[in-house]
């Protein structure tokens, strides 16, 4: 797919004026979205299968990485980043680095990008907020935090952190780490999809008439 014409979305981007970092706690009730490959909602139909966890795995972390990648899962913010983003990728990689409010402002204009057809996977912020986690006796704790990019305010990630606070490595690799990583999966990530019908977008005054 080749780069597109259009100008790169506004309201993705950072401004000075915004606050460096969005307290979890302030978008709470709120919703993310995860790019999927395939749409992950025809695994589901009237209700959820169980039998389907596997198969739903297999698309929030799609092959060929591992599922360690869990421990530091990107996602965004429902609201003014909506299913019209999904799939974008900016051209420049650098863009993708770490924004804080002293980076100078960047033009939409100079931004180049593709865009992948992907599907969206709607995630409860409430249901992925410091979630307790029990495993194998011992105790961890799910959550996320607001990870804003050079060329996307609404990146978040998610983490897990054992009960003396460290946050668990990505790439760390251990068969008790792959199993820490699927029982995350299964126990609090996949309990937290929802439907779009049920989803409330973010929206605060201060990003309005942004893009």
């Amino acid at each position: 797919m080749g780069l597109y014409s259009k100008v790169y979305p506004k309201e993705l981007l950072p401004y000075q004026t915004y606050p460096a970092v969005l307290p979890s706690e302030e978008v709470l009730d709120c919703f993310f979205v995860r790019e999927t490959n395939e749409d992950i909602y025809l695994f589901f139909g009237s209700g959820f299968n169980p039998y389907h966890v596997d198969d739903v795995i297999r698309q929030i972390i799609a092959p060929p990485t591992s599922k360690r990648d869990v421990f530091e899962l990107s996602v965004f913010l429902y609201g003014y980043y909506n299913k019209d983003h999904i799939g974008i990728r900016q051209t420049d990689k650098g863009l993708n680095n770490a924004w804080n409010n002293e980076i100078p402002d960047i033009s939409a204009e100079d931004i180049s990008y593709t865009q992948w057809p992907m599907f969206p996977l709607f995630l409860s912020t409430t249901k992925l907020y410091e979630q307790p986690v029990d495993f194998s006796g011992e105790k961890f704790v799910s959550s996320f935090l607001h990870k804003p990019t050079i060329a996307n305010y609404w990146h978040f990630q998610l983490f897990t952190k054992d009960d003396e606070g460290k946050v668990i490595p990505r790439d760390k690799d251990s068969p008790r780490l792959k199993r820490l990583a699927k029982h995350v999966l299964e126990n609090i990530i996949i309990p937290a999809i929802c439907l779009e019908t049920t989803i409330k977008r973010f929206q605060r005054a201060d990003f309005d008439g942004k893009g």
